[in-house]
């Protein structure tokens, strides 16, 4: 059985607005407050999944797959999988329509075997909400509580949640990936959570601006969210990507922050 499907829309959101529903979300999910440690961690991890929030759709905060037994919301999107094949990792891209494709940008591996969109294929159903507090609730709850199933074994992402909650971006990232959460490279999805943590830790703790994190750190943060994103980039972002992958001149904030915020009012 597949959920109810929606059209794809972007819905970004501020990193405040991002800070204040997760808070909100845990208290309802969970039943307290967290530490604003724990809750950067979360907002972190969040952060990584979306491209801060410029590439969020349909307030999927985690980017969650809608499997057969979803019962909620869906839209669908090309994405990719970090997949193991003949032994190797490799970067493997789907399409809702076209399904597994030959490159980022296709042929279909298997044209004769197109996809009806919806429902699109099943690597491209990603969960949706009508709203910030719903798919943040959810988000917790995933963690949190994991509602799916798993065999009758307990909560397979309780270790991860425990080390969110105790401010430990390093361990929350470790402890997702051996939970299968994530298919990138466990070093790098975690030094991109641990920056992103740094920068947005000074809002969870008094409603402070994101702390700047310094030029060659920001440039490896970009480098390590462009390898991990499992969707198509930001605009700033890709931007970025390709300026530094030249080897030229970084952007200045000044400049790559403008970027980012125009990207908030692009068409998908």
């Amino acid at each position: 059985m597949i959920g109810t499907y929606v059209e794809r829309k972007k819905t970004p959101l501020s990193p405040n607005e991002v800070v204040d529903a997760f808070r909100v979300a845990i208290r309802r999910v969970c039943g307290y407050e967290p530490t604003p440690e724990g809750l950067a961690v979360v907002v972190a991890g969040s952060a990584l999944e979306t491209g801060r929030w410029r590439s969020l759709y349909c307030y999927g905060f985690g980017n969650v797959k809608a499997g057969s037994t979803w019962p909620g919301l869906y839209y669908t999107i090309r994405l990719n999988e970090v997949e193991t094949r003949s032994g190797k990792r490799v970067v493997v891209w789907y399409d809702p329509v076209l399904g597994e494709l030959v490159g980022k940008n296709g042929p279909a591996r298997y044209p004769n075997k197109p996809y009806a969109d919806p429902p699109g294929h099943y690597q491209c159903r990603m969960r949706a909400f009508p709203d910030a507090a719903s798919g943040a609730a959810e988000h917790v709850e995933f963690l949190a509580v994991d509602t799916t199933p798993n065999n009758g074994k307990p909560n397979r992402y309780a270790r991860a949640w425990q080390a969110a909650m105790d401010g430990d971006p390093e361990a929350f990232c470790r402890e997702l990936g051996a939970a299968g959460y994530y298919t990138a490279d466990v070093d790098t999805y975690a030094r991109a959570v641990v920056s992103l943590f740094r920068t947005y830790l000074p809002i969870a703790q008094a409603g402070e601006p994101p702390a700047r994190l310094s030029e060659a750190a920001e440039d490896q943060l970009c480098l390590d969210m462009a390898e991990c994103m499992r969707l198509e980039l930001p605009d700033w972002l890709a931007r970025k990507i390709e300026v530094l992958r030249a080897g030229s001149m970084t952007l200045d904030w000044g400049e790559l922050n403008s970027a980012r915020d125009a990207d908030v009012t692009g068409n998908d």
